[in-house]
């Protein structure tokens, strides 16, 4: 399945926007607890591009809005370096 099977216009937490590689312009909804991206299997998006760790961050939906957190390293959000925003 691609990103774009998994959008969903109603989604109350909103979503992922892929910005490079083959899979550019996919979209992801933001509907279970806890969002796994990485490059293994156990990931629920996966991305296979240089530099993705096998789980590269995680996203988890609080009473607040999402919250991403990086795993080992830094992820970018909107091209700026994060460890947890």
């Amino acid at each position: 399945m691609t990103p774009t099977d998994f959008w969903r216009e109603d989604s109350p937490c909103g979503g992922l926007v892929i910005h490079e590689g083959p899979r550019n312009g996919g979209r992801w909804s933001l509907t279970d607890s806890l969002t796994r991206i990485g490059r293994t299997s156990d990931c629920d998006l996966r991305l296979t591009g240089a530099g993705v760790r096998e789980v590269h961050c995680v996203i988890l939906l609080t009473p607040t809005g999402p919250l991403l957190r990086s795993v080992r390293g830094c992820t970018y959000v909107n091209q700026i370096a994060v460890e947890q925003k």
